[in-house]
């Protein structure tokens, strides 16, 4: 959470004599079309909705660093309505994601590594905002498959995904706050996640469709029906031609 005293500010990242949400909101305003501007939280989370509504519909970017490789981005344009003060802490790890079952959490995972994640804002953000956030190297080209866990349905959706970066680092969208899951796959995983965990299990032959079978079965039979009726008229005629021959000796 954001903590208190002057002596915490947020600031310019690279010109740390511009710190304060009051000082910080005039750089957005006369930043130009494609510029980027990277404020250091510096151990606050809160970001007042005048600084976010500053860049509201322009092509400028904000990014906010907030330690330890997370960082979020903002682009103005992306932004319809800031729902007001946002809190944009994030806890990861073991602390984060309690409110998901373990059971669930297993289901989709299998034995895929994951990431719990928990936005501390509750609600809507009222824009698109892009989360940095690392999952080591050693998973550098495999996707980030991210997990929304709805509580009404007691289940994890999928949300978006990413591809590992060298670094580690993976970009994902989030436009409300809850808790989440990060699955680390070869591929992108769909709705139906758990499924694609079970690589180790048979698909089963698709069906024949029971029309196409009664049909080829009963094809067989007129087949058998017709050789039967040339074998008795064959027979018959045989049997007439030898009964006429016996009658002339």
């Amino acid at each position: 959470m954001q903590r208190k005293g002057d002596s915490i500010k947020p600031y310019i990242k690279d010109d740390s004599g511009k710190e304060g949400w009051d000082v910080i909101k005039p750089q957005l305003e006369e930043a130009k079309a494609g510029d980027t501007v990277t404020v250091a939280m510096n151990g606050t989370t809160v970001v007042p909705k005048d600084v976010i509504d500053s860049i509201k519909g322009k092509d400028t970017t904000l990014v906010l660093d907030m330690g330890n490789g997370l960082s979020w981005k903002i682009y103005g344009k992306d932004i319809t309505d800031a729902a007001g003060d946002i809190d944009f802490d994030v806890t990861v790890g073991a602390d984060a994601g309690k409110s998901i079952p373990v059971d669930v959490i297993n289901n989709v995972t299998g034995e895929h590594s994951s990431l719990n994640l928990t936005l501390a804002y509750d609600g809507e953000f009222g824009f698109a905002a892009t989360l940095t956030v690392n999952m080591e190297s050693k998973n550098a080209g495999l996707y980030a498959n991210l997990f929304y866990y709805n509580e009404q349905t007691g289940e994890l959706e999928f949300i978006s995904a990413g591809q590992i970066d060298p670094d580690g680092n993976v970009e994902l969208v989030f436009t409300h706050a809850s808790d989440y899951t990060i699955v680390v796959d070869a591929k992108i995983m769909s709705d139906n996640g758990q499924a694609d965990n079970k690589s180790d299990e048979t698909i089963p032959a698709p069906k024949t469709d029971d029309s196409t079978s009664k049909y080829a079965w009963n094809n067989t039979i007129i087949i058998i029906i017709g050789i039967c009726i040339i074998l008795n008229v064959f027979g018959a005629v045989f049997y007439v031609r030898k009964k006429s021959g016996s009658e002339e000796e």
